[in-house]
């Protein structure tokens, strides 16, 4: 492909600068490692020389403190709101309504219409991957500290070789389909051109004949198209055109067998990337799509020689990449060579924005690894919107600075320290209560170690009595659950003695804001480069034509809406019975449409079912026209068609139908018997009535009838 202003050779100096930066940049984020560290061992209840058991054990010469068994506890407090509010995020991204909407008129409608089915082909084309990447973002942004994930969205199209095999006759029904089908070639003058290029390949004294040059002429036009047309249907380059001619022309049998690339599959794929381990940007970043971030991604050698072919990487430096597997270049912090990665090359993508002289803002991209230059150079970044083709997603807002967010392992560490101490202490005392010591009196029986079973030679007089073993202290186990309460208030999880509804709503909220963004890019990405094949077999559940370029093309805005009492099917349920019962009778000039709302209630009710159980109010009525049309094909042929009086037909769709038809073809009237015409007269009656019954005057209860009178 002819790039012309959007890829440019990256220079040595270019280069360096990023190197350095990314290496500044990447070795700042390292300070939160060790934090992070000691921060998830303590999320975790992860201690040094802990026990398996939950039980304190010697260590080599080490006595175990205070003593052997005691006990050594995990509390799970932290994860437990991690997954806690992992699962309502989910569930709200789920239940979400996402709403596109493009300007006014019913063609924007129709658009918005069809990027609303590109969104949901997109989504349920990752199938579990969407799930698992929101759910690894998830964990970024609710555990880690800084609580920030990006979400990366990347198009994947894979290409492999497949093979063909085709035939000398299969052949020419092809070519001469394919010549006749615009109607100005026919049929013997398609079938002469094909068997003349076969004759020109079989008989190589043709070419030299310099007694005929206009046969010579000819033939070689002949030639020529019949390549044309195997270059084009199967999809192959003119040299391997030829050698497919020619090997049918050649062969005994008139068989052929040869390769062809056929797209596996294309389509939007999500990446969840981790501060410090997957990207990093400079600290004081306040906008990210303004930002210089780098990420990085450990390939195999499939991978890295696949990006040649599917998004034009360098040969060249593949190659010289190949020489240096397992090195590091993006975490200088970790060993050079991993056992884990010491096969794969460290591929680091490098993301900078300049601004030219007129003060317009252009954003780059190109790849680094071990080798020498880039992938590329460096290119424009390929998506409309002309930034990152990446979201950043923060937990929190502390400051203007997008990584300054708070993980709730670093929030819940000190609050399971401190319950653990106290619960540890309790357990021991259960311990130490539950092997009571006794307090021995007698001549015969003076100091001694007890056992199980241990007999004990007493005298008559003599006596072995309980110890009263020491009581736990009831403020501090009331400490715990009090601090447990103040901690899961903090996290808006809460407990029975705790509303925290509201810090519910606003981190629901704050999720599907940014939600609206990845969905934004979701969407953006896809309308840049899905293919016209694929968007030809993208539909929705009642229509069987597939999208266009045309269909998808231009801006459009995006919202998503969710009432998170909906999230709970009783409060669901009941909100539609309040609708119906209180809302739904007070609109008594049918001024609302209820459509949405019930495509709304099923689709949160029945999910598995909804998109094919539900019909836009256009559908329904292209449906009612269609068979309108034959009731109007009866009644020509004087039968009386049955009218529904039931409410379950768009009358004023039908009655639409008769008046579009008197405009735009009068003649199907006029062609019609007397007796039909006065058919149709009763039966636009009957339609006008039902529509009046069921529209404007559904609530004087005026009834219908169940046919139409067969006279006048």
């Amino acid at each position: 492909m002819k790039r012309i202003g959007t890829q440019m050779e990256l220079g040595k100096d270019e280069r360096q600068r990023l190197v350095d930066s990314l290496t500044y940049w990447h070795d700042n984020s390292t300070k939160f490692y060790a934090e992070r560290d000691r921060t998830a061992a303590m999320f975790n209840c992860e201690w040094k020389d802990q026990h398996i058991s939950g039980t304190v054990r010697d260590t080599g010469e080490k006595k175990a403190f205070p003593f052997k068994g005691a006990s050594d506890q995990r509390l799970r407090w932290g994860k437990g709101v991690v997954k806690e509010l992992s699962a309502l995020l989910m569930n709200a991204t789920r239940a979400a309504n996402v709403n596109i909407s493009c300007s006014k008129g019913p063609q924007e409608q129709d658009r918005a219409n069809a990027l609303q089915t590109l969104l949901e082909w997109a989504v349920s084309r990752m199938g579990v991957k969407w799930e698992t990447q929101l759910r690894t973002a998830l964990t970024y942004y609710l555990r880690d500290t800084p609580a920030v994930a990006v979400m990366r969205v990347i198009w994947n199209r894979r290409v492999n070789v497949a093979v063909e095999e085709t035939d000398i006759e299969t052949l020419h029904a092809e070519y001469v389909a394919w010549r006749i089908a615009d109607g100005t070639v026919a049929m013997e003058q398609a079938q002469g051109e094909y068997w003349l290029a076969i004759e020109r390949l079989q008989r190589p004294e043709m070419n030299q004949d310099e007694t005929n040059p206009e046969a010579n002429r000819e033939a070689e036009r002949a030639y020529g198209a019949v390549v044309q047309f195997v270059a084009e249907t199967k999809g192959v380059e003119k040299r391997k055109a030829e050698r497919i001619l020619k090997g049918v022309a050649e062969d005994p049998d008139g068989e052929v067998e040869y390769t062809v690339e056929r797209v596996e599959s294309e389509g939007p794929e999500l990446r969840a990337l981790r501060y410090g381990d997957d990207f990093c940007l400079p600290t004081l970043t306040e906008e990210f799509d303004y930002a210089e971030w780098f990420d990085h991604e450990w390939m195999t050698q499939a991978q890295l020689e696949e990006k040649i072919a599917a998004e034009g990487w360098s040969r060249a430096w593949v190659s010289e990449t190949l020489e240096h597997p397992g090195e590091n270049i993006f975490n200088q912090m970790k060993p050079e060579y991993i056992d884990d990665e010491k096969e794969m090359y460290d591929i680091v993508r490098c993301h900078f924005a300049t601004v030219d002289g007129a003060g317009r803002v252009s954003r780059w991209t190109c790849v680094l690894s071990a080798a020498e230059g880039s992938a590329y150079g460096k290119r424009l970044v390929r998506t409309r919107r002309g930034k990152w083709d990446a979201v950043l997603l923060r937990r929190e807002i502390n400051s203007s600075n997008v990584i300054d967010a708070t993980g709730v392992a670093e929030e819940s560490a000190p609050v399971q320290g401190v319950a653990k101490v106290i619960r540890d202490g309790a357990a021991n005392n259960a311990i130490v209560g539950a092997q009571a010591p006794l307090k021995v009196k007698g001549r015969n029986i003076k100091g001694m170690l007890m056992g199980p079973f241990r007999k004990i030679m007493m005298g008559i007089n003599d006596d072995v009595t309980f110890m009263q073993p020491p009581q736990f202290p009831a403020a501090a186990d009331k400490q715990v659950e009090n601090i447990r309460s103040e901690f899961l208030q903090f996290e808006g999880v809460g407990d029975d003695q705790h509303d925290t509804s509201n810090q519910k709503q606003d981190i629901v909220s704050w999720w599907l804001a940014q939600m609206q963004e990845l969905y934004r890019l979701l969407l953006e990405v896809t309308q840049d480069n899905a293919s016209d094949e694929t968007l030809a077999g993208i539909t929705n559940a009642h229509d069987i034509q597939g999208l266009r370029r045309e269909d998808i093309a231009g801006d459009f805005g995006i919202s998503v809406v969710l009432d998170q009492n909906d999230l709970d099917n009783d409060k669901l349920i009941k909100k539609l019975q309040t609708f119906g019962q209180l809302i739904q009778p007070l609109d008594r000039n049918n001024s609302l449409d209820t459509h949405p709302i019930l495509m709304d209630a099923v689709r949160k009710l029945l999910p598995g079912v909804a998109k094919a159980s539900m019909r836009t109010p256009g559908e329904m009525a292209a449906d009612d026209i269609k068979d309108e049309m034959q009731n109007f094909v009866q009644i020509k042929a004087g039968v009386m068609p049955q009218m529904d009086t039931e409410g379950r037909w768009n009358y004023q769709a039908r009655l639409e139908f008769y008046r579009n038809l008197q405009q735009e073809n009068p003649a199907a009237f006029e062609e019609m018997g007397e007796a039909s015409r006065e058919m149709l007269q009763r039966w636009m009656e009957a339609l006008e009535q039902q529509a009046t019954q069921f529209g404007a005057n559904a609530e004087i209860g005026r009834t219908g009838v169940e046919g139409v009178r067969s006279e006048r």
